[in-house]
């Protein structure tokens, strides 16, 4: 299926993580301080990036709602979400994670591009030698014959909308590290370039493959 809502769960993981930075880390931090404050709001980026996905393959998964709808209306839930919190403003990660989103190694290679070589890797690994991706890629040629083979198909629409909640929450962090800032509105276009990648790549937004 398709998943909608990648950019609104990106706008709220990270203004969760620039409230979290702003909060936590104070102007005259000791870099211990800082470090342990970074970790701590990637974390937070990734447990609501996480949570969201969580949300959208239950209504998918258990509710049967088709992706399409389900994400769409999630996305409105989390913009709305996000924009209660911040009241519309952006909110700002006071410098501290700009050394993600613009800092190059050896002067050439940007770090997005070694995180973005980093999930790809994982996520090749994950789809081509566990079994979770066996399962992942049996649901998405047939659906009901993953069912009969004995797969949990609940469980693995689960973890697929998780694990795309996780890598909003990515984005989020490369995006706070780029701009230092976070608002409910950044990147709306990305959505249609989401579903123009999923058309592409031939999913059916209404669901399956």
């Amino acid at each position: 299926g398709i998943d909608l809502s990648i950019v609104s769960v990106a706008n709220l993981s990270g203004v969760l993580a620039a409230l979290f930075i702003r909060s936590v880390i104070p102007a005259d931090a000791p870099p211990a301080v800082v470090a342990v404050g970074l970790v701590g709001a990637v974390a937070v980026a990734l447990i609501s990036g996480a949570v969201c996905g969580l949300i959208n393959g239950w209504l998918i998964a258990y509710v049967r709602l088709t992706p399409i709808l389900a994400t769409l209306g999630t996305m409105t839930l989390y913009t709305g979400v996000t924009v209660v919190i911040t009241r519309g403003n952006a909110v700002f990660a006071e410098d501290r994670l700009t050394f993600i989103g613009n800092t190059y190694v050896f002067d050439v290679i940007a770090i997005p591009l070694l995180i973005f070589i980093g999930v790809v890797a994982l996520f090749s690994f994950i789809l081509n030698r566990t079994p979770f991706g066996m399962k992942l890629y049996l649901l998405g040629t047939n659906e009901k014959a993953a069912r009969f083979s004995g797969i949990n198909v609940p469980h693995v629409l689960i973890g697929a909308y998780v694990l795309s909640g996780v890598l909003a929450a990515v984005v989020a962090v490369i995006f706070l590290g780029r701009n230092n800032s976070a608002k409910w509105d950044f990147a709306p276009s990305y959505v249609l370039q989401a579903i123009l990648v999923a058309v592409l790549a031939g999913v059916n937004p209404s669901g399956g493959f």
